[in-house]
């Protein structure tokens, strides 16, 4: 599995007021929280969001593990609400581009220049001796985006 942390937030208080730590009264302390996870997390934020501002989701994938981190995508000129509105066709190419990375045992998901990311891959399409098995049932996502 995997995580699309879609114009999140880094801090209940950091969306009010700019904070440079994360106090334990902050019901959402998602970049304290981030560096625990255990899966792929793909992030995805507007450059001119003014809801949570863009700093937000470039502070998550700061802190989330490098070994974890799939490439964000920073979509220019999008706000909070309008990515898969006007950028639909982009917006579902990027989340099948996910979902085949987190599918593939190749672990592709990995931010660029990562050391984790020269892995060897001895597996094979349905699985591995490891246990692999793929996500979506096999190297491609039968995707077709709504028109």
């Amino acid at each position: 599995g995997g995580v699309i942390l879609h114009s999140a937030m880094k801090s209940g208080l950091g969306v009010i007021h700019e904070v440079k730590t994360t106090y334990w009264f902050d019901v959402f302390q998602n970049v304290s929280k981030i560096r625990k996870v255990h899966a792929p997390v793909f992030i995805i934020h507007g450059t001119h969001d003014e809801e949570i501002p863009q700093d937000h989701g470039r502070a998550l994938y700061e802190a989330c593990p490098v070994e974890l981190a799939y490439d964000p995508w920073w979509v220019k000129e999008a706000g909070h609400n309008d990515i898969e509105i006007n950028h639909r066709q982009l917006y579902f190419e990027h989340l099948a581009a996910f979902l085949q990375a987190v599918d593939s045992p190749s672990k592709n998901w990995r931010r660029a220049g990562s050391a984790a990311n020269s892995t060897e891959d001895n597996d094979t399409e349905q699985g591995s001796e490891q246990g692999w098995q793929p996500l979506l049932g096999g190297n491609t996502y039968p995707y077709e985006p709504m028109r």
